[in-house]
């Protein structure tokens, strides 16, 4: 990691470069860094919400500031060393919804760091969320919102024994090719993969799911009309089409997009929508 965090620090020309990870009991510890203090890894901590960094862990939101010293959420940790830096920009490190760490760099020199820089750094960040993985740097279990194990007592609506079949859905596989030089070759997969999608989707909504009876075809028809509803929204394959021209393969273009999506889905508040969507 100190090498990337150093490569990452060369290629926007800043000064500072900084890894953060999830720790259990929603901490962000320094795990690697260019720039900072490196008496400072694996000492400086901070919560969910605290600092700037802790801030962009909790909303899973980057910060783009000029003065990040002035700024009301900035704490200072002093065996960083980080106070003659001014300028700071710090972008959530997320995979499958989790945040599993905050991406950081500084410049002594005041000032906003455009949108090139943010959508590198952003770039950076998706990747390193599989290295992570990959490396184990960051445990299956560990991540913001998903630390600590907790039981529940809860009394029964209704009493009885549910029997059916069940299927053990896993986390969804990252994407094997993360950029691409082709955009146009890209996005035209991506356009022959949403045609076959569309109409196989249809075609289940024609002819139903077999086996199903007459509640479960409901249920079946509901959600397939949700899935239609989403292949069909503008918006959202706009969207994957940006990631696409922004260098993005047309597999890793989609996993960005729909990561963004149940981020989103995730803050809706009423319970029957956030049944909806769950599904």
């Amino acid at each position: 990691m100190s090498e990337l965090v150093r490569m990452v620090a060369g290629e926007l020309v800043s000064e500072v470069c900084s890894l953060y990870i999830a720790r259990p009991g929603d901490i962000l510890e320094l795990f690697a860094t260019e720039g900072l203090d490196p008496g400072a890894i694996g000492r400086t901590r901070l919560r969910v919400g605290e600092g700037i960094v802790g801030l962009v862990a909790a909303t899973h939101s980057p910060m783009n500031l000029a003065d990040a010293q002035n700024h009301p959420a900035f704490a200072y940790r002093p065996e960083t060393g980080e106070e003659k830096y001014a300028s700071m920009l710090a972008v959530p490190v997320r995979r499958g919804g989790r945040t599993m760490g905050v991406l950081t760099v500084q410049n002594r020199t005041p000032r906003h760091f455009d949108e090139d820089e943010v959508d590198v750094l952003a770039t950076v960040a998706m990747l390193l969320a599989e290295v992570l993985v990959a490396s184990g740097a960051e445990g299956a279990d560990e991540g913001l919102g998903a630390t600590v194990a907790r039981r529940f007592s809860a009394i029964p609506l209704a009493s009885g024994l549910a029997i059916g079949r069940v299927r053990v859905l896993g986390p969804v596989p990252p994407p094997k090719r993360v950029l691409a030089e082709n955009s146009a070759q890209e996005q035209a997969r991506l356009n022959k993969a949403v045609a076959t999608m569309r109409a196989d989707v249809d075609a289940l909504i024609a002819t139903g799911l077999p086996d199903a009876d007459a509640a479960e075809a409901v249920a079946s028809r509901e959600i397939l009309d949700s899935y239609r509803l989403v292949a069909s929204d503008g918006g959202w394959l706009k969207r994957v089409a940006d990631a696409i021209r922004g260098g993005l393969s047309a597999e890793a273009a989609v996993h960005r997009v729909a990561g963004d999506l149940r981020d989103r889905m995730r803050r809706i508040t009423d319970p029957y929508l956030r049944e909806r969507l769950a599904d």
